[in-house]
């Protein structure tokens, strides 16, 4: 196939994800869909919202900016409480979506957004961390930092430090990366560990 062939294929495909999929029943999640339990504020939406918020801003295509505001919508109140999202329960999973609340908030300018982006921000002025102050990835995974993890939440976390406050947590972020290459860089080849475990109680952490 040749290189237009190839982004003609995926176009298609992404088209035809979008115009199967909603909020409560998203195509690229069947696995949800076909297991019957209702949709929830996840971080597999947020990256697939993300890339359709990215194929507007590449293509100037409406589609891809409606279908993503639409299903942010869904989950988005007026007074920035997220459907199904509970700050309580310490997941940096679900800080990933809260990404895209930034781009809809500057091409929309609802301050709901703005409110949603204050919600998952409180989830990390909270979130347990370990004794060198990395956030734990769940609560209910006590002193374990995942990899995956600083994708979760680094990008939101920076995003709302340098646009609301005066980038007070860079440093924080910073540390946080230095410490997980401290403990997660195999220094022989270069790759990383999937996680840690501060308290070494999990099987997998090294004794």
């Amino acid at each position: 196939m040749t290189h237009e062939e190839i982004l003609t294929l995926l176009g298609d495909y992404v088209d035809y994800l979008i115009a199967n999929s909603s909020a409560e029943a998203p195509m690229w999640n069947i696995e949800k869909v076909r297991s019957g339990k209702p949709n929830k504020w996840n971080y597999i939406d947020g990256c697939m919202i993300t890339a359709c918020l990215s194929l507007y801003k590449t293509t100037g295509d409406e589609k891809y900016l409606s279908f993503s505001k639409d299903f942010i919508d869904f989950f988005v109140q007026e007074d920035g409480s997220i459907k199904t999202y509970d700050p309580k329960e310490y997941n940096l999973d679900n800080v990933n979506q809260g990404k895209n609340l930034f781009t809809l908030y500057d091409i929309f300018g609802d301050e709901k957004y703005r409110r949603a982006i204050d919600t998952i921000r409180s989830q990390l002025l909270t979130q347990p961390r370990t004794k060198e102050g990395n956030f734990w990835h769940k609560e209910i995974y006590p002193w374990q930092v995942w990899l995956d993890g600083t994708y979760m939440a680094q990008p939101f976390y920076m995003e709302y430090e340098t646009r609301y406050n005066k980038m007070q947590g860079c440093i924080d972020s910073y540390k946080q990366f230095m410490n997980i290459k401290k403990h997660m860089r195999d220094e022989k080849t270069g790759l990383y560990y999937h996680g840690y475990d501060e308290s070494r109680q999990m099987y997998w952490a090294d004794p």
